[in-house]
């Protein structure tokens, strides 16, 4: 197949095998990019002057900064990543071909579960949802009660996040093998 470059990435071209290497990093840094891009919009557009604004300051950068990544996502995608190059998966010796949609889907898998995760995170900790009412509701009944509840929401508030990481780590590993499984995080 041509040469080989670091763990896994193959290419007949060696600049291919080296983009395939060098873009999770890419990703990383246009996370940081886009993420301060998003930081400087929300304190502009809507900075917090009030306790009640920082819930809607937050939803305004969760949102906008996975709405910007994901196209400038799928542009590092196309533009680095070669149309075609090959991984040596973690069992087993037959490498299999991936593509920057693939990649890009990866990459797509974690920043979406990222946001969903925020959102169940927010729905179970903040002042303004049930969970958080029903557990200072329940401090009006005593300590035990308080404890009691208080552990069983904890307990309860894991499930989904524990689901979306199960299914975000299954999805992009059959993508991409532990490459997918890096990208998505």
């Amino acid at each position: 197949l041509g040469s080989s470059i670091g763990v896994g990435v193959v290419s007949a071209d060696i600049n291919a095998a080296w983009d395939a290497m060098i873009y999770p990093l890419s990703v990383f840094c246009m996370g940081v990019i886009v993420s301060l891009v998003c930081s400087v919009i929300t304190t502009n557009i809507r900075p917090v002057t009030t306790e009640k604004s920082i819930e809607t300051s937050f939803k305004t950068q969760i949102f906008a900064t996975t709405g910007l990544l994901l196209p400038v996502n799928y542009i590092v995608s196309e533009a680095l990543l070669p149309e075609q190059f090959y991984l040596q998966p973690i069992v087993g010796d037959q490498y299999f071909s991936l593509g920057p949609f693939e990649a890009f889907l990866a990459v797509s898998c974690g920043t979406i579960g990222a946001l969903l995760m925020g959102l169940v995170t927010e729905y179970h900790t903040s002042h303004a949802f049930t969970p958080v009412k029903e557990v200072a509701d329940a401090c009006k009944t005593g300590a035990a009660t308080n404890l009691i509840y208080g552990l069983s929401l904890g307990y309860k508030s894991t499930i989904v996040p524990s689901l979306l990481l199960a299914f975000m780590i299954f999805y992009s590993y059959s993508l991409c093998d532990m490459y997918g499984v890096g990208l998505a995080s």
